[in-house]
This record gives C-alpha cells, sequence and structure tokens, in this order.
C-alpha cells in the first residue's frame, strides 16, 4: 500500500491534481466576486507555482503558459506581463542554462569536476577543496548559479550511488552538501550571476557600475571566508565518515574520467 502511495505521488497525474486543488482551494479563500480578473490572477499566479513546485512540465514551458494566461484574459497587457524579458536578467539566465546543456552534453563539465575530485580529493578536507575550485572554474564560465548546482548535484549523487551509501546517511549527506556548497558559493564571486546580476541592476540607478574584475576582486574575499566557514561545519558534522569512503570517491572519479577517454572535438 505504502509503495503504491508512494508510485502515486512521483506520478504526473498527482502533480496535476494536487496544483489543481491547491489553486482552487487558495482562490476561495481570496474569492472576490467585485474583482473577477483578481480572482483569475490568485487562480493561475497559485497554479504556476504549484506546477512548479510540483515540476509537472517543464520549469520554461511553465513561465511561458503563465504569461499567456495572464495576456489572454486579460488579467495584464502583453507589454506589463512581457516586461521582464525586456531586462538582461532572463535572458543571461537562459543563455546560462544553454551553456550549462552544452557543457553537460559534451561532458566537458562533467570532466572538469571529476578531473578535480581526482587530483586533489585525497582526503574530505581535499575534497572539499576540489569541489570549491571546479565550481570557481565551472562559475566562471557558466553565467547561472542553478546550471552549474545542477551539474555538481549529478555528479555528487552518482559518487554516493557508485560508493552504495544510503541515502541517509552522514557520508552521502556530507558529499552532496560539500558539492552544493562548493558550487552555490563559488558561483557568487562572478558577475554576471543570478545574484549578482540582480544586484547590479538595483544599483545602477544610483550610478553604481562594475567590471567584472572589479566585481571579483570585491566578492573573492567574502567567497573564500563563506567557503571556510560552510566547510569547517561540513567537516566536523561528516568528515569521519566520509574518510572511510573518501578512497572509494577518489577512484570512481578516476574510473569516470578514463571511460570519458581523450578530450573530443566536441569538447
Amino acid at each position: 500500500m505504502f509503495a503504491k502511495i508512494q508510485d502515486m505521488k512521483n506520478s504526473p497525474l498527482f502533480g496535476w491534481i494536487a496544483s489543481l486543488v491547491i489553486a482552487l482551494a487558495i482562490t476561495f479563500v481570496f474569492y472576490d466576486p467585485a474583482a473577477p480578473k483578481a480572482n483569475l490572477y490568485w487562480f493561475s499566479t497559485v497554479m504556476g507555482i504549484c506546477m512548479f513546485a510540483f515540476d509537472v512540465i517543464p520549469t520554461f514551458a511553465t513561465a511561458i503558459l503563465l504569461l499567456m494566461f495572464y495576456i489572454i484574459t486579460g488579467i495584464s497587457s502583453p507589454g506589463m506581463a512581457l516586461v521582464g524579458w525586456t531586462k538582461p536578467i532572463p535572458w543571461m539566465c537562459m543563455c546560462g542554462m544553454l551553456i550549462g546543456i552544452l557543457m553537460d552534453k559534451c561532458n566537458i563539465s562533467s570532466r572538469i569536476a571529476l578531473l578535480t575530485i581526482s587530483k586533489i580529493g585525497r582526503t574530505p578536507i581535499r575534497l572539499y577543496i576540489a569541489f570549491y575550485i571546479a565550481g570557481m572554474i565551472l562559475g566562471a564560465i557558466i553565467p547561472d548559479t542553478l546550471t552549474v548546482v545542477i551539474i555538481f548535484m549529478t555528479i555528487a549523487s552518482t559518487i554516493c550511488k557508485k560508493l552504495e551509501l544510503p541515502p541517509i546517511s552522514r557520508a552521502s549527506s556530507t558529499i552532496i552538501l560539500g558539492a552544493f556548497i562548493g558550487a552555490q558559493v563559488a558561483c557568487a564571486t562572478y558577475l554576471p550571476d543570478n545574484v549578482g546580476i540582480i544586484a547590479m541592476e538595483m544599483v545602477k540607478e544610483i550610478g553604481i557600475t562594475n567590471s567584472w574584475l572589479q566585481y571579483f576582486w570585491e566578492n573573492i574575499p567574502f567567497s573564500v571566508m563563506h567557503a571556510f566557514i560552510a566547510f569547517t561545519i561540513l567537516h566536523f558534522f561528516g568528515s569521519k565518515q566520509l574518510a572511510e569512503h573518501i578512497n572509494k570517491a577518489r577512484v570512481y572519479a578516476e574510473q569516470e574520467l578514463d571511460a570519458l577517454g581523450p578530450v573530443s572535438n566536441g569538447e
């Protein structure tokens, strides 16, 4: 019975039904008969958020459909609904995702991360350093933090599976958190990235501008300090358990790197 419930929760139909039910419930709570467009806004927006959360269709498709719904139902004019696309933020995120997909398709992102882990990660501390260095390399190339995090999560979860670590264990949690910290903290060092470009847009109106190099030099001390504190906490949390598997992780990275073969023309 429990397995059937889990299968049902993982099905797209469950996501659609849950999204619809939640959207209807919240719309009912805020229902105003004198404001039909406001009711449509509540329903469509909450439905869209739930579709994001349950991942029923690709995120980009959900965003486009939500904007189209606003326009078709008269909630917003096309100019108002699409005003965000006149700013650089959505295009930077889209380009970052595109670069990340291309790097993942040709295996160059995996090669960079695996090479770093296999050459540096001989102890838990050195593995954390490897994650951070790999994050700095990929973060400089891919201007989208989420894409880099997804690449790192894929590699980290694969390492956990190859080492046959229990999903709920300190060793597997340490690898996942180490990869996340390495990607997230490193990416925030660069401009543009999801956070940095939003901040620059906010302060541009008061005449503050930053070059790529200036932004990097101003953020690198904080990035290193942030990574040091985060990895120190992680070290006391799970390094002892991870140390038992660390050699296997390095060997796995070497094997996967060998399986990729020499650098291809595509890379």
